[in-house]
């Protein structure tokens, strides 16, 4: 099923998008997820948007949702002398406070058979897909929650309240 809601980029437009802004967010249909997604680079926004999001598991759905986390993706794609190069990282994300796993699952791609950006383009989807599949989601969940953990301990030490 495909991840809905793309965070970020307000003011970013194209007509796929346009339709589904909402309060600086992006929807994307989806099948039946409602995990989201974090996207600090606005190239893997669009192709994100052109594309239709991309898909996780069920179970991976379900965790994300369980722990109130989202999918941190990065990535980038060029035309490098001729060659199609793309690379993509995808973490979990704390949106509450901000905190991101330390695992994280990454992708590269580069191909000489076609050099044009748009074949680059669909690397990075692809990459950005090999990289979702590469993460180890329980394991950067349970790194997340050690972070909460200590965060609280430290608030309630210091007498900060949440």
């Amino acid at each position: 099923m495909s991840i809905f809601v793309i965070q970020g980029g307000v003011g970013m437009r194209s007509a796929v998008a346009t339709a589904f802004l909402c309060a600086g967010t992006w929807a994307l249909p989806s099948m039946a997820c409602t995990a989201f997604s974090s996207v600090e680079v606005p190239q893997v926004r669009d192709v994100a948007i052109a594309n239709g999001g991309y898909e996780i598991s069920d179970i991976q759905c379900q965790l994300l949702q369980r722990k109130g986390l989202v999918l941190q993706v990065i990535g980038y794609s060029k035309v490098l002398s001729g060659t199609a190069v793309s690379w993509a990282e995808v973490r979990l994300k704390d949106p509450a406070i901000g905190t991101v796993s330390d695992l994280a699952g990454l992708s590269t791609f580069a191909n000489s058979a076609n050099g044009t950006q748009a074949f680059a383009d669909q690397l990075l989807l692809t990459a950005i897909k090999e990289a979702i599949g590469r993460l180890n989601f329980d394991v950067a969940a349970a790194q997340i929650d050690n972070y909460r953990a200590k965060a609280l301990a430290n608030n309630s030490a210091s007498g900060v309240k949440r």
